[in-house]
């Protein structure tokens, strides 16, 4: 119902979720003026995990994975798409969702401020020093995080042309 305070309804959901033991991480749908179009209330596996909301830890465990805590922007897609890389298992919630804000301020909105015209940059990621600290491995996937970042924008343009 319109107004209603339906956090605990969509939270309560997502825990009596029969796949949610099985999942490393559970979210919810961001409505950006499409949630009317979705058709299932339920996806696994999904990359774009909004407003997560619950992470098993004992899973993530399991897949020895964590949040990478120098990324500046996109640590969420980070985290979901080493968990569904290392065979583990998101749970994405459609039949409540968050409405989006879009504002100029907040979140990443110095990175956003930074990139310009050519995109998000590498750097924009990650400061330098701390993407040298990390593991090969780590890097790989900061590379391919960026590589995803840079056609989710050539998408954008194509699409606003």
């Amino acid at each position: 119902p319109e107004g209603a305070h339906m956090f605990n309804d969509a939270f309560m959901a997502v825990q009596r979720h029969t796949f949610l033991p099985r999942c490393a991480v559970a979210g919810f749908l961001r409505d950006d003026g499409t949630a009317v179009c979705k058709k299932m209330d339920w996806k696994s596996d999904e990359l774009s995990l909004y407003k997560i909301v619950l992470l098993n830890l004992t899973e993530l465990r399991r897949l020895n994975l964590e949040y990478q805590r120098d990324l500046q922007m996109y640590e969420d897609i980070c985290l979901t798409f080493q968990v569904i890389r290392e065979g583990g298992h998101t749970l994405k919630c459609q039949s409540f969702c968050y409405w989006a804000s879009h504002s100029q301020q907040g979140g990443c909105s110095d990175q956003r401020k930074k990139r310009g015209e050519a995109g998000t940059q590498l750097d924009d990621l990650m400061a330098p020093s701390a993407y040298k600290r990390l593991a090969s491995s780590q890097q790989t996937m900061v590379r391919e995080l960026h590589t995803w970042v840079r056609s989710k924008e050539q998408l954008s343009v194509i699409k606003s042309s």
